[in-house]
């Protein structure tokens, strides 16, 4: 009798360490995608997202932005204003979320979000009316022109990349 329980003990406890290998190593994809633009006033955005896939579903985002002002518009209340709106922008975050790095005329925001939290992509413009300098910022979620990703929102890898790659992204 005991060499038939024998067996099938043995096969349940493969079956279990199989289930525990699998579990422990689930498949999680980081995907970095940048976009780059130069506005009209010769001013250089590169939008960075770095995204973590956990089981299909974002898991936490790193945004970057770096803004390079030509040497023009580089001076400090324009870099206030740049500070100042971005946030005010990611004031809903909390101020936890969001860093700024100052270098010279490169302004950096960095911000990471790994709860339920919304990021909006590529909502920046700028301009330089009656030479005053305006940033604008597009808050607005339902707007066809700028890009919200969730945390928590499902994708395939292969997915986000083509859906970040249709609002000019390049992903790795």
């Amino acid at each position: 009798m005991k060499k038939k329980m024998l067996f099938p003990l043995i096969i349940t406890s493969i079956f279990i360490i199989i289930m525990i290998y699998l579990i422990i190593n689930i498949k999680q994809e980081n995907i970095t995608c940048i976009k780059e633009t130069t506005d009209n006033l010769s001013i250089n955005l590169e939008e960075t997202i770095y995204v973590e896939l956990k089981q299909n579903k974002i898991s936490n985002m790193k945004l970057v932005k770096e803004i390079n002002l030509p040497s023009n518009l580089n001076k400090e209340e324009n870099i206030s204003k740049i500070k100042d709106e971005l946030s005010y922008n990611y004031e809903y975050l909390g101020k936890d979320k969001l860093h700024f790095k100052i270098n010279d005329n490169i302004i950096t925001s960095i911000v990471e979000v790994n709860k339920n939290e919304t990021l909006i992509l590529d909502n920046i413009s700028f301009s330089n009316d009656d030479n005053i300098f305006n940033i604008k910022i597009n808050p607005n979620t339902k707007d066809e022109n700028v890009i919200t990703l969730k945390v928590g929102d499902e994708y395939l890898d292969g997915e986000f990349m083509i859906y970040m790659k249709s609002f000019g992204y390049k992903c790795v």
